[in-house]
């Protein structure tokens, strides 16, 4: 079965390479176990088959949903019946990578190894050494785990619609919530993967310099390398490991939270309201303080 889904999703991604150049490109990834490349065709919408509908054609996408079911299904069988199911994961892995010329199928290989880090550890390192994978997993991610404004406009588009009960096509596996860059960061810590993440971290450093050219691909490197991380003390038990970002990279950092600076200041006026005001029983005197707060918050 998984074969023959391979060889279909090639040929229907082979017609569209040969008649839609312009939708889909090239990208390389390094199979670090083996110190190889490997170019496969890709795009964005790729990265969400199986997992977001009106992404990738239907029939595809339930292909890739289907396996990606039925491959966890087994794994999960073979843990509850203390099975060793490396032997068949790994075999799942090589399989994909050695037959498929494209994406698609690459986010059941990073689902299995973040379902299973413990069983599995450093199963999906691989697919973090494409910077364009590294981008599209957290549009995947933020898509996946939409804030509470998006789901309410969401709902709201249904209801207009005349279709408010409407069911997604694949279900949320809520199990999994992190993505491909903080995947690579939890490696660190585990001794079997260590020195497989840095050499993952090398490999990307030397194709993003820190300069103004690659200064976004840049920070995605620095937020997933913890050799040299900021420690902070936050109380007795708790303690704060950061990566250290520096250089352009930094700059992007510090004019994106100057901007989301008045968002921020917003959510903790409103959690100070909810903490200290009762909605229920409270006068007008009690809320104008935090209304003309957020006022002045929103003129800055």
């Amino acid at each position: 079965g998984l074969h023959w889904a391979i060889s279909f999703i090639n040929r229907c991604v082979s017609h569209l390479a040969t008649n839609h150049a312009t939708e889909i490109k090239e990208v390389t990834l390094m199979l670090l176990d083996k110190d190889e490349k490997k170019k496969v065709f890709a795009n964005h919408n790729m990265w969400f088959a199986g997992v977001d509908e009106y992404q990738f054609p239907a029939l595809l996408s339930d292909i890739v949903y289907l396996l990606r079911t039925e491959i966890i299904r087994i794994i999960n069988n073979g843990i509850q019946n203390d099975r060793d199911v490396s032997q068949f994961a790994n075999s799942i892995k090589a399989t994909i990578f050695q037959r498929t010329n494209n994406i698609s199928m690459f986010p059941i290989i990073e689902d299995v190894g973040c379902q299973f880090e413990k069983e599995l550890p450093g199963y999906a390192l691989d697919l973090a050494t494409c910077m364009d994978i590294i981008f599209w997993d957290i549009q995947r991610f933020s898509r996946l785990n939409p804030n509470a404004i998006r789901e309410k406009l969401e709902k709201q588009i249904l209801q207009i619609m005349g279709v408010p009960n409407l069911k997604q096509r694949y279900p949320k596996n809520a199990s999994i919530n992190y993505f491909l860059r903080d995947y690579v960061g939890k490696m660190q810590f585990v001794a079997g993967t260590q020195q497989t993440c840095h050499r993952l971290l090398d490999y990307l450093y030397k194709l993003y310099p820190n300069t103004e050219k690659h200064a976004q691909s840049h920070l995605q490197i620095q937020h997933m390398d913890f050799r040299n991380p900021n420690i902070e003390q936050i109380d007795e038990k708790t303690i704060a490991v950061t990566p250290c970002v520096s250089g352009l990279a930094k700059e992007i950092v510090d004019a994106r939270s100057a901007i989301l600076s008045p968002e921020k200041e917003i959510q903790k006026i409103v959690s100070d309201f909810t903490a200290n005001v009762n909605p229920k029983d409270c006068t007008a005197k009690e809320i104008l303080p935090y209304g003309s707060t957020i006022g002045a918050s929103n003129q800055n």
